[in-house]
């Protein structure tokens, strides 16, 4: 069966940002600061899902589930929410890196549409909390939406009697003409129990650069109220594009492509090369009159021009 949490409840797994080794008050395995020094997040940890209207569905726990003396994970979340190693291919390259799991991207751009681990982040001796995602410093891609995810228990000491808090997201800029931070945008609120904002970055966030340094905040307001309640530390980011140097060649022609590609491709080679040697057949031809002369007698000079004495 699936562990079902109700929506005020949704939370996002905390950030390596200690050096204490346990991390997540619910339970010392769900996430902890490894030997290597990088987040892991254990299989267990529970999961938020994110619909097509892009709102927070439902919160999934994995248990373990033992079948025919085999333990397998049942509802298990998706690999990049978890995995701490990685293997891609860039060129041809094949590169294995470990690590913390990547910062969590919406599989629709679209709609939003995706899942992140949630976490517990309360703030004690942590510089950034709620936060949770992005990481502190992380490079983000333009073309890309990532989750801005953050603890809503963090926000519950505001939302006394019948009042909503409300989570709008900041974004700003370090001016390379001003050197000085200048706003980039303000996003509309949603609610804090939302835990989550996804954030769609474009070129414009580059200000006309390939790097821009930025930093995201989170600003509380309650709802219907102008007045900000309070605010977080700003995280630093990186948003970035993907160079040329970092994409992926062009696929090469395979199966039916390939089968009509080629063909034409020769056609067209030997079309050419016969009407090159047409042409220059034609050109290198001598007409033998040309060369001969225009009297099988000769020129006899003054006396033909003349007429004679």
């Amino acid at each position: 069966m699936r562990s079902v949490t109700p929506l005020l409840t949704l939370l996002t797994l905390p950030l390596a940002t200690s050096t204490t080794a346990t991390l997540h008050r619910r339970g010392s395995d769900d996430i902890t600061l490894s030997e290597e020094g990088y987040t892991t997040v254990a299989p267990t940890a529970p999961w938020v899902t994110i619909n097509d209207e892009g709102q927070p569905a439902m919160t999934v726990t994995p248990s373990m589930a033992t079948v025919s003396g085999t333990s397998t994970l049942d509802h298990a979340a998706p690999h990049d929410l978890t995995a701490s190693v990685y293997t891609w291919v860039t060129w041809g390259a094949v590169t294995t890196s470990t690590g913390a799991p990547p910062n969590p991207t919406a599989v629709d751009k679209k709609t939003g549409q995706g899942a992140f681990s949630r976490c517990y982040r309360d703030g004690k001796g942590d510089d950034f909390a709620p936060f949770c995602r992005p990481l502190v410093n992380s490079s983000l891609l333009t073309g890309t939406t990532y989750y801005v995810t953050w603890d809503p228990d963090y926000y519950k000491p505001l939302a006394t009697g019948n009042t909503t808090v409300e989570i709008a997201i900041r974004l700003d800029y370090l001016n390379q003409s001003t050197d000085t931070w200048t706003k980039l945008d303000t996003y509309d609120r949603v609610p804090a129990r939302w835990g989550f904002w996804p954030l769609r970055l474009t070129d414009a966030h580059l200000k006309s650069q390939r790097y821009n340094n930025a930093t995201i905040t989170l600003l509380a307001y309650s709802r219907g109220a102008d007045d900000e309640r309070n605010h977080t530390a700003a995280l630093p980011v990186t948003f970035t594009t993907l160079g040329v140097d970092d994409m992926a060649p062009p696929p090469v022609p395979r199966g039916a492509t390939l089968l009509v590609a080629l063909p034409v491709a020769l056609g067209c080679f030997f079309l050419v090369l016969a009407g090159l040697f047409f042409w220059h057949r034609q050109t290198r031809r001598i007409n033998l009159g040309n060369v001969m002369g225009r009297s099988r007698h000769g020129y006899t000079g003054r006396r033909e021009r003349g007429g004679g004495f």
